[in-house]
């Protein structure tokens, strides 16, 4: 329902629900469009579109409300005409979220993360384990070209001047504390509120920071 308002509010309502006299003369009943015509009473709406359908029979009307229920679960999308079309939207208008889509779906279509989706590069469902004993313990190094593999705990100090071997870092990215919801728990020094570990959140948050230091100079 929320969503459906969200979508209401935004673009005003556009899709009409079916209605069908009642048998008794005092009214309509509502044939397709319930969720509509809830969403639209919660925003103290008057007045909605309808489609009076008293020109078919009553199983005529049954069967067409089965079948417009069945179909919207029939249909699918084409991921990469999605893809597209939301970076479109979002590149013309700047605004991230849509109605009906969660943040994390768009997080999924525009980066290439969350659940279902794997780089190719990282897909390891092919690979073979091998039988052979395990011969790294904690506190090997292994030299990868310019990279360095160190078998330890991140959150032992040790560990890090180990891997480092006396060098500065250029830089740290971490994400402590782990596993804990932002919501309720972490207050935005900035003009934005956090609302999440979402990338696109974090890019609409940088988005309006900008948009608020452009307007004060």
């Amino acid at each position: 329902i929320k969503d459906v308002v969200r979508s209401i509010q935004a673009y005003g309502f556009r899709i009409p629900i079916l209605v069908r006299t009642r048998s008794d003369g005092t009214g309509y009943r509502t044939v397709d469009g319930h969720v509509r015509l809830e969403a639209a009473r919660r925003l103290g709406a008057e007045a909605i579109p309808c489609i009076l359908v008293d020109d078919l029979s009553d199983v005529q009307v049954r069967r067409m409300s089965l079948s417009l229920n069945k179909l919207q679960e029939t249909g699918e999308w084409d991921t990469e005409l999605l893809k597209i079309e939301i970076a479109e939207i979002i590149e013309i208008s700047g605004e991230i979220e849509i109605p009906g889509f969660a943040a994390a779906e768009i997080e999924a279509l525009q980066f290439g993360v969350g659940e279902g989706v794997l780089d190719p590069a990282d897909d390891i469902s092919d690979i073979e384990p091998d039988d052979g004993p395990t011969f790294s313990k904690q506190g090997d190094q292994w030299i990868l070209g310019d990279h360095r593999l160190f078998n330890g705990s991140a959150r032992d100090g040790a560990t890090i001047v180990d891997l480092l071997g006396g060098e500065a870092a250029s830089a740290c990215f971490t994400d402590p504390p782990y596993n804990v919801r932002i919501n309720g728990n972490v207050r935005s020094a900035g003009p934005v509120p956090s609302r999440g570990g979402s990338i696109v959140h974090l890019i609409e948050s940088h988005r309006r920071c900008d948009q608020a230091r452009a307007q004060q100079r």
